[in-house]
């Protein structure tokens, strides 16, 4: 990776406003915004959810486009005639997503810089993005194969375990967005790696499938096939107020008296 990923074939504008939460691009000319193909990638200026590329001094920022825009004195104007007017100035809204070096490859956690107004953004290959998501990965360790771009989904991303896992994780969604089938995913990477280890809860008994593979040991709670108890001495107070669920104001301080009462019998017996 060097500082060719910022070839003037690629070039659609210029960074003109910076937040901490998102940059603004003006287009110089709204034919910057066309498709376009660049050997074999089908880029875009113009469609909310593609990747751009800002060049920084020694850094770069990877971001996606949010939101395409005319300026409000210019949609009086607006017609098919529009994208062939140097006179219309379109403007852009981008999140930016990470930083990386151009020479040692090393992407940076977090976002701890911006680009400055003026900034050349250039439109971002799937392959650069894949490029991306390589360099910040250990190049010793293993990965998941389960992610794809959401504008190219021939594009397979590489996932770290260690990067999904190495801090709190929520898979979020609405009702049938997938949320059990990434998670199915992520369970089948597992199996296939011979020093991992995981633990489902499986309150629901949707992840069935999983129960009789050979490297699988699943414990039932609450049947009569299996003896399998919590002992209340290894219960906390907070397990027994969420067990009771008693209320807040009359039978809660009244259960937590009584348990710190109990715990001074058993310990004197």
């Amino acid at each position: 990776m060097n500082k060719h990923i910022f070839t003037n074939d690629k070039f659609v504008g210029y960074i003109s406003k910076v937040t901490p939460s998102y940059s603004n691009i003006h287009f110089p000319t709204p034919t910057l915004l066309k498709k376009f193909w660049h050997y074999e990638d089908e880029l875009s200026g113009g469609i909310v959810g593609n990747y751009v590329v800002i060049e920084g001094e020694n850094f770069g920022f990877l971001g996606k486009l949010q939101e395409v825009s005319l300026p409000e004195k210019e949609h009086n104007f607006l017609g098919e005639h529009a994208f062939y007017d140097s006179s219309f100035h379109p403007q852009g809204k981008v999140e930016l997503l990470l930083s990386f070096n151009y020479y040692s490859k090393k992407i940076d956690k977090g976002l701890g810089r911006y680009p400055a107004v003026g900034s050349k953004v250039y439109l971002c290959s799937a392959d650069l993005i894949k490029t991306l998501f390589i360099s910040s990965e250990d190049s010793s360790s293993v990965s998941f194969d389960i992610a794809k771009l959401t504008n190219s989904l021939e594009t397979s991303l590489p996932l770290n375990p260690n990067q999904l896992f190495g801090r709190h994780c929520a898979i979020v969604g609405t009702t049938g967005g997938g949320k059990s089938y990434t998670i199915s995913m992520i369970l089948e990477e597992f199996l296939l790696l011979n020093k991992s280890k995981a633990i489902l809860i499986d309150a629901t008994g949707e992840y069935e499938n999983f129960y009789n593979l050979d490297n699988v040991k699943t414990v039932k709670f609450g049947t009569e096939e299996e003896d399998t108890f919590f002992h209340y001495s290894r219960l906390r107070s907070s397990d027994l107020i969420a067990l009771f669920r008693p209320s807040e104001n009359a039978q809660k301080p009244k259960l937590i008296e009584a348990i710190k009462s109990l715990k001074l019998v058993i310990n004197r017996i």
